[in-house]
């Protein structure tokens, strides 16, 4: 009984650590876009999410040069003021704006940094021939802490459309900092799913057994009093 009592306090936490997986958000940096004030230009923010602490990235957002054109890129409060922020669109002539399609940017110090929120701004340009809609993909070339660790991140890009300006976050991840090999959330609540289902059988065959054992000696009795007869 009292290793039935064990399994199942094990099987309880077992449950309670993946419930807690689940709920666990993983860092993010995503794009999302708006309309400028300006007529034919284009706000692409950079955001992060659940940072678990950083002290450097460096990303780079590709996009048509057919059809967007960098215009200027403008770093936000949201991470630690007096770091290095430095991107290849920072003092670029108009001639090189106009070959350019990726835009870099660059950020960090000596410390850890656990801010959330906008990182960075780009704007760009339309082209007056462009229609339809153009992706922004979003990919790293090193993100990392001050103990000079990797720190993985979903990247998630977007999509701007023309037809109305605004832009939707894509589907998936972008970019190669996204773990594809790591548990995912599906996965995690299978296996939540089958502890509990295992659960509910060992509290079913407990209930059995214990009836079984209350009906034995009923069962001898009842031998005894035939054999007596």
């Amino acid at each position: 009984m009292a290793k039935t009592i064990a399994a199942l306090l094990l099987s309880l936490f077992f449950v309670a650590a993946a419930a807690h997986v689940v709920q666990a958000a993983e860092p993010e940096i995503y794009i999302t876009t708006r309309l400028a004030e300006d007529v034919g230009l284009h706000e692409v923010v950079v955001s992060i999410t659940n940072n678990p602490g950083i002290a450097g990235y460096n990303l780079v957002i590709y996009f048509d040069n057919t059809k967007l054109t960098p215009v200027s890129i403008s770093e936000a409060a949201s991470l630690r003021s007096g770091m290095i922020f430095t991107s290849n669109v920072a003092g670029a002539s108009s001639e090189s704006l106009a070959e350019m399609s990726a835009v870099t940017a660059v950020w960090g110090g000596a410390e850890d940094d656990t801010g959330s929120g906008v990182i960075y701004t780009i704007l760009f340009s339309a082209a007056p021939t462009a229609t339809g809609t153009t992706e922004l993909i979003l990919s790293s070339r090193g993100i990392g802490n001050s103990d000079g660790e990797t720190v993985d991140f979903i990247l998630t890009g977007a999509t701007i459309d023309f037809g109305n300006g605004t832009g939707s976050v894509a589907g998936s991840p972008t970019g190669g900092q996204y773990n594809e090999g790591g548990i995912g959330t599906a996965a995690i609540l299978t296996m939540i799913l089958s502890t509990l289902a295992a659960l509910g059988m060992l509290i079913i065959l407990l209930a059995r057994k214990r009836k079984q054992k209350k009906a034995a000696p009923n069962r001898y009795r009842d031998r005894r009093q035939f054999s007596n007869g």
